[in-house]
């Protein structure tokens, strides 16, 4: 699927998101008109909250069928109307990661752009979404609409606004601040270890500045200082899953070798 515009004009509802969920755990095969109706929307908007279901994770679509991720397997079995916290920072980390599937504008704003405590202006913005990407093919209109329906997710209650990563400070100016945020323990452990195995994989240790600066890791995706990034891996720490050494270079270790899902499987056994 096309990295940009890909919601297609329909902006992010986890309650009809959670419609496509349960329609393909129930039927793998499921056609446009079943899926609208466990939805309640008409089928020719089924295409467009597509986009959204593979860019949060929780599916891909094979020529005959589509297929859950384990992420969407899971969410489907403990969290089907994807109202969970923990459901909501994966939702997000997907959309800020590189996975299977790329929403660009929305992982150039969290690895490029974003940083702590940071205030700007949808102007601001925009500039700067529009230098980021001048060098990449892109869809026009979609490179248009993202940067706004971005703003949109973090801000809605109905997207991913109960987050709090993003708030509307100034109506009038278009102003926002990043307030950063902190994901229940086993979901921010899942999320490093995530990162760790696809952009690391041979690394048994990492120091806190990569945790804080590198892509994908917790501190662009959180919006976190290093301050709330030592927390979130002191937490992890507490689990036994690894090792975090007071030095000059402060390395991160890992102790934890197991496949990473089974750390969300753990978060959501806990419910």
């Amino acid at each position: 699927m096309r990295d940009f515009a890909f919601f297609q004009g329909f902006a992010l509802r986890r309650d009809r998101l959670a419609g496509i969920l349960r329609a393909v755990a129930a039927n793998p095969n499921a056609s446009d008109a079943e899926i609208g109706t466990e939805m309640g929307v008409n089928p020719y908007m089924v295409e467009g909250f597509q986009g959204w279901f593979y860019k949060t994770g929780l599916a891909t679509k094979t020529a005959k069928q589509y297929v859950l991720s384990p992420f969407g397997s899971l969410a489907a079995t403990y969290d089907p109307t994807l109202s969970d916290v923990g459901t909501l920072w994966v939702l997000h980390f997907h959309l800020a990661t590189q996975h299977a599937e790329r929403a660009d504008v929305w992982y150039r704003f969290f690895n490029e752009f974003a940083a702590p405590h940071q205030t700007f202006t949808r102007d601001e913005w925009f500039s700067a979404i529009a230098r980021l990407v001048a060098d990449v093919p892109k869809n026009k209109a979609g490179l248009s609409k993202d940067p706004h329906e971005l703003l949109n997710t973090y801000i809605r209650p109905q997207a991913l606004g109960n987050l709090g990563l993003i708030e509307a400070t100034d109506t009038k100016t278009m102003t926002f601040r990043l307030n950063g945020a902190i994901p229940p323990p086993l979901v921010a452990a899942w999320m490093l270890f995530d990162t760790w195995e696809r952009r690391f994989p041979h690394a048994d240790t990492l120091r806190v500045s990569q945790i804080c600066q590198e892509p994908e890791f917790l501190g662009n995706v959180c919006v976190a200082d290093r301050e709330r990034v030592q927390t979130m891996l002191h937490q992890v720490q507490s689990l036994g899953l690894l090792a975090l050494a007071d030095t000059q270079h402060e390395p991160v270790t890992r102790r934890f070798r197991a496949p990473a899902i089974s750390l969300l499987e753990q978060h959501y056994g806990q419910r």
